[in-house]
């Protein structure tokens, strides 16, 4: 039972941070088919490794969940965590109405 809600819990993780963003859905099938292969039998899964399977994937869901939380505390408090600081403050300009001006070394994309 503790082995179904932590899969549960994983799959909710990967699908809030990894398959919403990029559509990749590998990562979600991967997991749904080593779950099916621990239950169905046909991966030889004793209790402590049942254990470990367990806590890791607990700790995995965690992980994604924290980064992505970190990553919003961040972008919150508008600290640079992408390394383009021009795309940054095109953001902050844009969060209070404004846009910046185009500096004599870019061009201003074409309207087609």
């Amino acid at each position: 039972m503790e082995g179904r809600h932590a899969v549960r819990q994983l799959l909710r993780a990967i699908d809030q941070n990894i398959t919403k963003v990029t559509g990749n859905r590998l990562w979600r099938e991967r997991v749904i088919a080593m779950s099916r292969n621990s239950v169905s039998g046909e991966d030889s899964v004793t209790t402590a490794n049942e254990e470990e399977r367990v806590a890791l994937a607990k700790d995995y869901a965690f992980l994604l969940n924290s980064v992505r939380e970190h990553k919003e505390l961040l972008s919150s408090y508008n600290v640079k965590a992408d390394g383009r600081e021009d795309l940054q403050l095109e953001r902050a300009a844009a969060r209070v109405g404004l846009k910046l001006p185009i500096s004599s070394g870019e061009e201003e994309p074409s309207k087609s």
